[in-house]
């Protein structure tokens, strides 16, 4: 073969050493599975390792040779295709060392993990550990309203995705009582609604899937501080719950099972 190891996707021409008789390929894994040409080509759609078989005909005399363990064909890496904060709000009385928001990343590889890391971050503000975004220095004398940053999301094989946030300061419940709280329930969820109640009005509510795609979307005329989403087509797993309120975002997680 001209290659042993390939990603998933990609094809691998054999040669045929033996220049008689005639020739019978058999290929696990790959498309097509058998050839009788000479020196066939073929196409690895999925991920494992595979043997090869040739069968040399001659004169109504057959030999085989099988190797076993021989094409090992590598899952695709797809790169992430969003990161989510879990809110995009700070108070103006936030301590440093506090968390800000959880960091999650929109990967069609379920099993990648991921690292995050502040590739604009004005003064050093805030800080990135784990996946927890985390205040920095001390904003309390600062009349700031909004931050700027861009996370980078990177996955274990290399993949890179960038995505840039406004973070707005708001004021603590006692100096300002617009300051927003979400409740969501049930949660974990077993099917049929999940409510969705705050101390503000609600204007909207969207639920995406771990893919980034919207799959629940629920709009109230004039806002309530309750609303109810039905998710009883939704399959197990987990989602992604984006809260709107007087122009701003709250991001939360749902389990259903």
């Amino acid at each position: 073969a001209d290659k042993t190891v390939i990603t998933e996707g990609e094809s691998v021409r054999f040669h045929n050493n033996s220049d008689i008789g005639s020739y019978s390929w058999e290929f696990e894994g790959a498309t097509p599975e058998t050839s009788d040409n000479d020196n066939p080509t073929v196409a690895y759609h999925t991920p494992g390792i595979y043997r090869v078989k040739l069968t040399v005909t001659k004169d109504g005399v057959s030999n085989s040779k099988t190797v076993n363990n021989y094409i090992t064909v590598n899952r695709k890496n797809h790169i992430p295709t969003d990161i989510i904060l879990s809110s995009n709000t700070i108070s103006g009385k936030t301590s440093v060392k506090s968390v800000i928001a959880d960091i999650t990343a929109v990967d069609a590889d379920k099993d990648d993990i991921h690292t995050f890391s502040l590739e604009q971050n004005t003064d050093g503000i805030f800080a990135i550990s784990n996946s927890k975004l985390i205040l920095n220095k001390d904003i309390k004398s600062v009349n700031t309203r909004e931050y700027i940053i861009e996370i980078k999301a990177t996955d274990n094989n290399g993949g890179e995705y960038k995505k840039q946030f406004k973070l707005e300061r708001i004021a603590t419940a006692v100096d300002e009582p617009n300051q927003i709280s979400i409740t969501l329930y049930p949660n974990p969820v077993t099917g049929g609604n999940i409510y969705i109640q705050s101390n503000l009005t609600i204007d909207k509510a969207a639920i995406y899937n771990t893919n980034g795609n919207k799959v629940v979307s629920v709009v109230i005329p004039g806002g309530s501080n309750t609303i109810k989403a039905d998710i009883s087509a939704l399959k197990t797993g987990t989602y992604i719950v984006q809260i709107y309120s007087n122009e701003r975002v709250v991001t939360q997680k749902i389990i259903i099972k």
